[in-house]
């Protein structure tokens, strides 16, 4: 399961609603984006989350979106066939 998610927000960061999804759906892939510089982007903990290369800076197009989205869902994909065997 996929999830976007902007890194900075009013009221809750994307680290923190990142959080609150994987204790609900421990196998869900986050994708951040922001239009902030890499310093604020690091300062709000999405690193912590070991989630740097799903990471798409803004502005971004559709097709790249897309091809994010599919990159981290392979991702997950192969690592679900992995933790299987």
């Amino acid at each position: 399961m996929p999830g976007v998610t902007d890194v900075v927000m009013p009221g809750m960061g994307g680290g923190q609603l990142a959080e609150i999804l994987a204790e609900k759906y421990p196998n869900i892939k986050v994708l951040f984006t922001s239009g902030y510089a890499e310093t604020i982007v690091l300062s709000h903990k999405i690193m912590d989350l070991e989630v740097s290369c799903n990471f798409l800076q803004k502005p971004f197009n559709l097709r790249t979106l897309g091809r994010r989205v599919r990159e981290l869902l392979s991702k997950a994909a192969i690592a679900a066939g992995a933790s299987s065997n």
